[in-house]
């Protein structure tokens, strides 16, 4: 999580996705001053897998770090249909 950008909420989230052919992508939330503007982690690494060539179906795991206990309801969402 060390490649958050979060200067305003100061809010640390990174996300990893286990591939199925062993690769791992990561992602973390990068904020803009214009809310909402900024990207959740979730969906940076989910941006970073198809970048990549992952498809639905290739993404054996996802593993999410926060300073919360959950991540909020829209990323999570969002992961969940994705993986």
């Amino acid at each position: 999580m060390l490649m958050v950008v979060g200067p305003y909420s100061r809010f640390r989230v990174g996300c990893s996705l286990l591939l199925n052919n062993g690769n791992i992508i990561q992602g973390v939330n990068v904020e803009n001053a214009a809310y909402p503007v900024g990207v959740c982690a979730e969906r940076t690494a989910l941006a970073t897998a198809v970048v990549q060539g992952a498809k639905r179906g290739d993404i054996r795991a996802l593993a999410v770090s926060t300073d919360l206990d959950v991540p909020c309801s829209p990323c999570a969402n969002n992961a969940s249909n994705d993986v």
